[in-house]
C-alpha cells in the first residue's frame, strides 16, 4: 500500500530515493500517513537523516509528531536539536515555552538563535502567559524579557515597568520599545536624559521601536515634543530626527516652530530634520526657509531640501516644474541651481527643456543649463540641430583637442581621445556620464579633488581650460 511504499524510501540507503520521499510525504494527504512512515523512519535514522526527518514532522503539522519532536530537543547532535527547535514552531504550544527558554540560553549561538525565533512565533492561548510565568525566574528572567518583546506582548508591560530599576534594566527598555501604548511611552522619555549613556541609547532605540508601532501620528508628535523640554543637545538631535520618520502635520509643525525660533542649535538639529523629510507636505516650510536664510547655512538647507523634493518624491508634472521654476527662482547660489538643473535632466518633458533653455541664458549656469538640455532632448527625440543649438547660444565652431588630463597632483590619466570621441563641433562637450571618472574609465586619483585640463583650439585658436571633477565642459571661445 501506499504507506508501506513511502516507510519504504524513508528507510532506503539510497540518497535520491529517500529525498524522493520526503518530497512526497509534504504531499500526501492526510498527513497522517507520512508522520506514521516518517516515524517509523526515525527508528534506524542516522543524525543527518534524523534532522531531515524532524523538519519534516515539523513540515507536516500532525500533533503525532510532537512527541519525538520534543524528544529530539535533547538531541546529542546539534543538527538534529536545531531542526527539532524549529519543528515546535507549528507544533509546540505554551508546555514547551521553558524548553525553548532553556534552548535560548544554550551557548551554541545556532541552537540559540532558532530557539528565540520559535519562541517568537509559537502559537497558542495560553504561551504570552507561560513566558510572563519566567520572569520571577532569575535564570530565565533575562530570556523571558527579551521573549515578551519579541512577542510585543502588551498585558507584560505593568509587570516590566518595576524591572526598570533592576539589573536587567537595558533588556527592560528594549522591550518596553516592543510593548509600551501611547499612553506609557512616557517612561522611556524619561530616560533619555539618563546619566548613563549605554541606557540612553537604548531609550532611543526603544522610543523609535514604540513610535514606529503608533497608529495616530500626530499623537505620537505630540508626545515627542513633550521631550523637547530642557532637553539636551543630544536628544533635541533625536527627537527632530524621530519627528521626521514619524511625519505628519503635528510633526512638521514642531519641527517648524524650532526652524523659526531664536535657539540656535535647536535650529540647527530641526532644519537638517526637515532637510530629510519624508514627504512633500515639507515643501512650503523649506522654501520659506530658503528665502528667509538666503545664502546662509540655514537658507542653503532650505534650499537643498526643497530641491531634494522635487527630485525624489512623486508627484504630478505640473508641480514638479513649478518647483524647479520656483526654485531657480530664490536660489542665490549657482551650486543649488545646477542641482536643479540635474532635476530637470531627470524627468524630461518639453517644458523642462523650456526651462533648461530658458536657464542657458544665465552665463553662470550656461554650461550645465545646455548639458541638461540636450540630455532632455536625447530623452524626448528632440532633433539636436544647429537651430536647437542656437537656442542654447552655440555657434557651431571648428574644434580641435590638442590635450586632455583628467586627475590630481601627479596623478593623471590622459583622456585626450575621449575628449576628441566626445567633441560634436560645438564649445559644449557632453561625455556619456555626468560623472567623470565613469566616462573616463576609472578614477585616477581616488579621494582627492580632481580637475580635467584641456587644451585644444577653436577655429586654429589655441587656448586652454580647466574644470572641477564633474563641471559642465563648455571651452571658452579664445579672442
Amino acid at each position: 500500500n501506499g504507506l508501506g511504499m513511502l516507510a519504504a524510501v524513508l528507510a532506503s540507503d539510497d540518497q535520491d530515493e529517500f529525498d524522493a520521499g520526503l518530497r512526497t510525504a509534504r504531499l500526501l494527504k492526510p498527513s497522517s500517513l507520512a508522520t506514521t512512515a516518517a516515524l517509523d523512519a526515525m527508528k534506524r535514522a542516522s543524525p543527518s537523516r534524523s534532522a531531515l526527518l524532524v523538519t519534516l514532522l515539523g513540515d507536516l503539522g500532525n500533533p503525532a509528531g510532537l512527541p519525538p519532536v520534543v524528544k529530539a530537543v535533547k538531541s546529542d547532535d546539534k543538527a538534529v536539536r536545531i531542526a527539532a527547535l524549529a519543528a515546535l514552531a507549528p507544533l509546540g504550544n505554551a508546555d514547551h515555552v521553558e524548553l525553548l527558554v532553556d534552548a535560548a540560553l544554550d551557548k551554541s549561538e545556532d541552537v540559540s538563535a532558532v530557539a528565540q525565533k520559535t519562541l517568537a512565533v509559537l502559537k497558542g492561548d495560553d504561551v504570552d502567559s507561560a513566558v510572563l510565568g519566567l520572569l520571577n525566574d532569575e535564570a530565565r528572567q533575562a530570556m523571558a524579557i527579551r521573549t515578551i518583546g519579541q512577542r510585543r506582548i502588551s498585558t507584560a508591560v505593568p509587570q516590566l515597568l518595576p524591572l526598570l530599576e533592576g539589573p536587567k534594566q537595558l533588556e527592560v527598555v528594549a522591550a518596553l520599545g516592543e510593548t509600551v501604548s501611547l499612553n506609557d511611552i512616557g517612561v522611556l522619555g524619561e530616560l533619555l536624559g539618563h546619566d548613563s549613556a549605554q541606557l540612553r541609547g537604548a531609550a532611543r532605540k526603544a522610543v523609535h521601536a514604540a513610535c514606529y508601532r503608533m497608529t495616530d501620528r500626530d499623537a505620537t508628535a505630540s508626545k515627542l515634543a513633550t521631550y523637547l523640554d530642557d532637553a539636551s543637545e543630544e536628544t533635541v538631535d533625536f527627537v527632530m530626527d524621530e519627528l521626521r520618520i514619524v511625519g505628519g502635520d503635528q510633526a512638521l509643525a514642531t519641527v517648524s516652530n524650532a526652524v523659526g525660533g531664536s535657539d540656535a542649535t535647536r535650529k540647527d538639529y530641526a532644519t537638517r530634520a526637515l532637510g530629510q523629510w519624508l514627504d512633500t507636505s515639507a515643501a512650503p516650510v523649506l522654501l520659506d526657509l530658503a528665502k528667509d536664510e538666503g545664502g546662509g547655512k540655514f537658507g542653503i538647507r532650505g534650499m537643498r531640501g526643497y530641491i531634494r523634493l522635487a527630485r525624489q518624491f512623486s508627484m504630478p508634472d505640473a508641480q514638479r516644474l513649478a518647483m524647479c521654476r520656483t526654485a531657480l527662482a530664490v536660489a542665490t547660489r549657482t551650486a543649488e541651481k545646477k542641482l536643479v538643473l540635474a532635476v530637470l535632466a531627470r524627468y524630461p518633458s518639453a517644458e523642462m527643456l523650456d526651462l533648461a533653455i530658458t536657464t542657458s541664458k544665465e552665463p553662470s549656469l550656461k554650461g550645465d543649463a545646455a548639458t541638461a538640455a540636450l540630455a532632455i532632448a536625447e530623452k524626448t527625440d528632440v532633433a539636436v540641430d544647429q537651430a536647437f543649438m542656437a537656442r542654447l547660444g552655440l555657434a557651431p565652431v571648428k574644434l580641435q583637442i590638442t590635450k586632455a588630463e583628467y586627475g590630481a597632483g601627479s596623478r593623471l590619466k590622459n583622456v585626450t581621445a575621449i575628449l576628441r570621441r566626445s567633441a560634436r563641433g560645438y564649445p559644449l562637450i557632453v561625455l556619456q556620464s555626468p560623472s567623470y571618472s565613469e566616462s573616463f574609465r576609472g578614477d585616477p586619483a581616488p579621494g582627492s579633488p580632481k580637475q580635467l585640463k584641456i587644451q585644444f583650439r577653436i577655429d586654429g585658436k589655441p587656448n586652454e581650460a580647466s574644470f572641477d571633477e564633474d563641471a559642465a565642459i563648455l571651452l571658452p571661445i579664445p579672442e
